[in-house]
């Protein structure tokens, strides 16, 4: 972050009450401030920064798919509040338990499915590691992850025809790891885009 919009923000901060020696404390209140709507200020300070770990998810989780816009498109965001798993690197009863708790999350949010099983899917997952989290790879934990969705939040994965992973990582808080959902349907597959149906095939020249 610039300086200048650090400076700035702190500022904003004291002045609002707070103790700008308490720098956590200046970023909750900023992410809650950002949250309120008040963005003719601190959106410009920021410039392209996040306040905390916590906004930055908020906002990565908001990204709009343009490849995969369909009308209508209802998009849902679902946050988990559980950390991610390998699904090479964990036991079956671990991914036993993973499957459950994402099935009972959904449940507590009142998250069903609601595609129908011929209709496509673009999803967009994040994951958050924990300070203490070893790390994983990000193909594994999607893979744990899409196991687990299937029959709660869609019916296969295989309805998934785009899928964008982000793995972050927070190592300055103690908090557990997290997964955020975005979801939507897609018309990638329809090729109702494409105008002519035969395929050029390329033939590629060995490189020496």
């Amino acid at each position: 972050m610039r300086e200048s919009a650090k400076e700035a923000i702190l500022n904003a901060f004291k002045e609002s009450g707070g103790d700008p020696n308490n720098e956590s404390a200046c970023l909750d209140w900023l992410s809650v401030t950002l949250a309120m709507n008040n963005y003719h200020r601190y959106t410009e300070l920021l410039d392209g920064n996040y306040a905390s770990i916590d906004h930055k998810l908020d906002k990565l989780s908001q990204h709009h798919c343009n490849l995969c816009k369909t009308s209508p498109f209802p998009i849902k965001r679902i946050p988990l509040n559980l950390p991610p798993i390998s699904k090479q690197a964990s036991d079956s009863d671990s991914r036993k338990h993973f499957e459950r708790s994402i099935k009972t999350h959904l449940e507590l949010l009142n998250q069903e499915i609601s595609y129908p099983k011929d209709e496509k899917i673009c999803l967009l997952v994040i994951f958050l590691l924990g300070n203490k989290d070893r790390d994983k790879d990000l193909d594994n934990m999607s893979k744990a992850l899409l196991d687990a969705l299937n029959n709660c939040l869609f019916h296969d994965d295989s309805a998934v025809i785009h899928l964008n992973l982000i793995k972050l990582r927070d190592d300055k808080n103690t908090k557990n790891g997290e997964i955020m959902i975005n979801i939507r349907r897609s018309g990638l597959h329809q090729n109702n885009d494409v105008i002519f149906d035969a395929r050029n095939h390329l033939k590629h020249e060995s490189i020496t």
